[in-house]
């Protein structure tokens, strides 16, 4: 059995039943020592439950002040308040909505970070978000905003406490199989009209959620903070040999397409099944000015950075399709398809159509079980960027500016495949994950970093 946790003290609040005890009880199995804070005293094996009113500060901080030194902090615990339009939305609704779902995480995790500073190790906090804090609905309004609050306050936590090594991200799950949900699930009228959207064809599951947690708790998302990852089903050495070697170590027979591979269909056709697919080559053009990008430099970034992987993903697809077990495929892009840079215009705009393509694919191949996810790292320490890495006049501004206070390394991007390949990310499709430690670089300091991504 697995124990990523074993001798580690966690807090989820709200953990007395569905999504938050699914996740307490995972950590528990991997050996952590867990805490329910929760309005309901209910009994779990294995689980130490106090009894709380989350919005109440003073209590709170007793019962945390008997808890003492935290590692992992959950703030599962939430409300949501009956459909209402937003003209109809009551003062006290939404103080309710606030001071549940966006107030409380926040004194909490102000008490758990301060123990977690004080001892000088590090942490790891999630916040269990919405897929309404990334995407209005209409009439849940209070809810969305909470939410949304929510999501940026853990942005801002990430930016702050990351030289504390302290690391904060967001799940955002959309609709999830729990007690709550079932009469609304067992609904014609509500189900049909939701499967519809959902191209896994399926409702997440509360194991769904918990493996995503666990990841983003656990070492194997070190370089990952300030993150919403949705759990949605879609509504040489270097990067890519640590990911193959990684894969092969999992049990996984492993084949690499390079340069050399020229007739890549008729290669293709002769390994003939696959299950999963990494489209990881790239290429990284000198910087270039937007106005002197050549004609042959954005047509080689392309049909490189774009092109290849769509062909390649068709007839792995079509195989995928055949053999009727689904699949999964994480592409490899950049921070810089998701915000972008200075002098890297061609190779933002291939790594942005990469990410859009993600999407795309997303949306059309849920139907047939194949999940499409794409990983997003910034600077990455490899053979090329080591001597740049060593020059302390480069290092350390970069340093100044980043709140891990930590380089990335290849370690980094091969876990988050690997679990965007696995069975634990089995509802996560269409998402861009960043593997960047929120990296605040300005434009001048990251136009140097082009070898990197």
């Amino acid at each position: 059995m697995c124990e990523r946790f074993y001798g580690k003290r966690a807090i989820v609040t709200g953990a007395s039943r569905g999504i938050g005890r699914g996740i307490a009880e995972a950590l528990s199995k991997e050996g952590a020592k867990v805490w329910n804070l929760d309005l309901n005293n209910v009994d779990i094996p294995g689980i130490i439950t106090v009894q709380v009113d989350l919005r109440d500060q003073s209590a709170v901080e007793k019962v945390f002040n008997e808890i003492g030194e935290i590692d992992y902090l959950v703030n599962n615990a939430g409300i949501l308040p009956p459909k209402t339009s937003f003209l109809d939305t009551s003062k006290d609704t939404l103080a309710d909505v606030i001071d549940t779902n966006l107030k409380a995480p926040m004194f909490i995790s102000q008490i758990v970070v301060r123990y977690m500073i004080e001892k000088g190790n590090g942490g790891s906090i999630v916040n269990i978000a919405s897929i309404v804090a990334l995407q209005p609905m209409k009439y849940l309004g209070a809810y969305g905003i909470s939410k949304a609050g929510l999501s940026m306050m853990t942005k801002v936590m990430a930016l702050e406490l990351g030289q504390h090594k302290i690391r904060v991200n967001s799940v955002c799950p959309t609709a999830v199989s729990t007690e709550l949900s079932k009469p609304f699930l067992e609904d014609p009228t509500f189900f049909d009209p939701l499967m519809a959207r959902l191209p896994l064809g399926r409702i997440g599951q509360i194991p769904d959620v918990a493996s995503a947690v666990l990841f983003l708790l656990s070492d194997d998302a070190s370089m990952i903070t300030g993150s919403d990852l949705t759990v949605d089903g879609g509504a040489s050495r270097g990067i890519g040999r640590e990911i193959a070697e990684a894969l092969s170590k999992e049990g996984a027979k492993v084949w690499n397409l390079d340069l050399n591979n020229v007739a890549v269909e008729k290669v293709l056709n002769e390994i003939g099944e696959v299950d999963y697919l990494v489209n990881n080559a790239g290429i990284s053009p000198p910087q270039t000015s937007f106005l002197d990008i050549s004609k042959d430099t954005l047509a080689d970034v392309i049909d490189t950075n774009l092109k290849a992987p769509m062909f390649i993903s068709q007839i792995v697809v079509r195989y995928m399709i055949k053999k009727g077990n689904g699949g999964s495929i994480v592409n490899i892009a950049s921070t810089i398809g998701l915000r972008p840079m200075k002098y890297l215009g061609a190779y933002g705009i291939s790594k942005a159509g990469l990410s859009m393509m993600t999407r795309v694919m997303a949306l059309e191949l849920g139907q047939h079980k194949i999940r499409v996810n794409t990983v997003c790292p910034t600077s990455v320490v490899t053979e090329l960027s080591k001597p740049f890495l060593d020059d302390p006049t480069f290092f350390d501004p970069l340093m100044a500016r980043h709140p891990l206070r930590k380089i990335g390394q290849i370690t980094d991007v091969a876990s988050a495949v690997l679990f965007l390949l696995s069975d634990d990310a089995s509802v996560i499709t269409g998402s861009d994950l960043p593997v960047d430690g929120v990296c605040d670089i300005d434009n001048e300091t990251i136009s140097k970093l082009n070898f990197l991504f």
